[in-house]
């Protein structure tokens, strides 16, 4: 067990007899076990992610609805509706784990390092990490994310100094605009034909539901 936490994070131990590089383990089955059972246990995560996709294809349209409330616009809803991806990096390590993300189109969990045209399958280490570091809150269940965004987006709540008419007459317009840019969808598609069109009824609907003032034909 030992030797399988210090093969998901060497800063777990460091003792100098149990590192990774020493041949007599890398060459023994009990290492070779570890190895297998890291890889099982990342193909497991990697499952149980792509078989939640219904629910990831929500969540880009769900950012982009709750962009703004309370006069918040935060980077993760941005990168959420601009790239279709969920950050599921840990961000109270001191060995961070900077650029993994589930792809919202299909579930897949992807390190993303440097720039987001540069989307690559996620090593079995980073995904377990990932994991690790989300399963405490719910991070890796897609159901209960969409359910959180959807509170989220029923709270359309205007700053102390302006009405939520108001609020919202300046919002639905920016979220509209955003949204026929990008192509949205109600159910997320990454499809560059689908930019600059109109939004499908769903998604007229999901808008509608939130600001009361707002019409579609």
């Amino acid at each position: 067990m030992t030797l399988l936490l210090a093969s998901l994070s060497p800063h777990v131990y460091t003792g100098h007899y149990m590192t990774t590089s020493t041949p007599e383990f890398t060459q023994s089955p009990l290492y070779n076990k570890a190895v297998d059972g890291v890889a099982e246990f990342a193909a497991t995560i990697r499952q149980s992610s792509q078989d939640q996709v219904e629910y990831w294809r929500q969540l880009p349209l769900l950012g982009l609805l709750s962009w703004g409330n309370h006069g918040s616009y935060l980077p993760e809803d941005e990168t959420l509706f601009e790239q279709g991806v969920l950050s599921v990096s840990t961000h109270d390590s001191p060995h961070r784990l900077l650029g993994t993300y589930v792809d919202c189109e299909t579930g897949e969990i992807l390190s993303i390092p440097d720039s987001f045209d540069d989307r690559q399958p996620a090593s079995d280490k980073l995904v377990i990490q990932a994991w690790l570091s989300q399963h405490a809150n719910k991070g890796f269940d897609a159901q209960h994310i969409a359910s959180r965004f959807q509170a989220r987006v029923a709270e359309q709540r205007p700053s102390n100094k302006t009405t939520l008419e108001s609020h919202l007459q300046i919002l639905t317009p920016k979220r509209l605009a955003v949204a026929r840019k990008l192509g949205l969808r109600a159910v997320y598609q990454r499809d560059s034909s689908l930019q600059g069109t109109e939004l499908d009824d769903q998604a007229h609907r999901m808008i509608a539901a939130v600001d009361p003032f707002y019409t579609f034909v």
